[in-house]
């Protein structure tokens, strides 16, 4: 998907180092870092013109209170050249920078900004980038229909991120006054299954959820059994967001990795109500997605 002239400018003025206000519409939970300990993947839509941005890396855990933000926060932060990141959406940021200006409380103060970054599907996504790496790596779709969510148990950190965690710990620093603790790995983990609006699509997609609030919602409710934790899950993940009155989008983004950049995951949903999108003015209920 090209971008127009003034994008591309903005993205230039970005990459070359300035100040910028994104409205936050992803926080992806934790994962163990070399460098930081742990660090979150923050993607949102930068502001005039509207552009998506992933900002990264945000140690958040580190961050002072004051420096710390909220989902549909706008922020105002300090970004540079992302350096051996392609995507053109990537950029580093000054962690500690961060200011937030605003919070948007509701679907209507938020729907201006996303409603306009909504199209295409993830099929279309995927075959841009098996021709060039660097295509679209953020994006927010509507599905056709959205199937089922999976919750299963999380397998635990794999060997490659107890390594980060371990080289970092290793590492030192007179500044720390810390002894550094490894982010225990959420019990559960969740699939979304879900149709695509794609004519080529040749079945259901499976994309592994990897919201901030997900695992957050695991360590409120630790004292709870697995099958009661996972009763939590399914509402918070599924019955609040793909209910038949709502008119879910998918955030998604892929990896890093050029090798992976066709795997693409679930970095959280943007679920306004139906008739605040397609609002019905003739008395009749609008279509339903299911």
């Amino acid at each position: 998907m090209g971008e127009s002239d003034e994008v591309l400018e903005a993205r230039r003025l970005d990459r070359a180092g300035r100040a910028i206000e994104v409205l936050v519409v992803v926080k992806a939970a934790p994962q163990p870092s070399r460098h930081y300990g742990d660090t979150v993947c923050v993607a949102g839509i930068a502001l005039d013109p509207l552009r998506w941005v992933r900002l990264y890396p945000v140690p958040f855990r580190y961050l002072d209170d004051v420096q710390q933000f909220k989902k549909y926060d706008v922020v105002r932060v300090r970004v540079r050249h992302p350096g051996q990141d392609g995507r053109r959406e990537s950029l580093k940021v000054d962690a500690q920078s961060f200011e937030t200006v605003r919070h948007l409380k509701d679907w209507r103060q938020r729907a201006p900004f996303v409603e306009p970054m909504i199209g295409g599907s993830l099929c279309g996504l995927q075959r841009d980038v098996a021709v060039d790496p660097n295509a679209t790596s953020l994006a927010a779709i509507r599905p056709s229909g959205v199937v089922a969510l999976d919750v299963r148990k999380h397998k635990g950190w794999t060997e490659e991120q107890v390594t980060r965690f371990r080289d970092f710990a290793a590492q030192g620093d007179l500044f720390r006054d810390y002894e550094p603790r490894m982010l225990d790995a959420p019990r559960l983990r969740a699939t979304l299954v879900f149709g695509c609006e794609d004519r080529e699509c040749r079945g259901k997609h499976r994309l592994g959820l990897i919201d901030w609030e997900l695992t957050a919602a695991q360590v409120r409710f630790r004292a709870l059994a697995d099958a009661d934790l996972e009763v939590v899950v399914r509402d918070r993940f599924w019955q609040r967001m793909y209910n038949p009155g709502k008119a879910p989008a998918l955030f998604v983004g892929n990896q890093e990795d050029p090798r992976r950049r066709r795997q693409y995951v679930l970095l959280g949903t943007y679920y306004p109500s139906r008739s605040l999108i397609n609002p019905v003015s003739d008395g009749h209920e609008a279509a339903t997605l299911f």
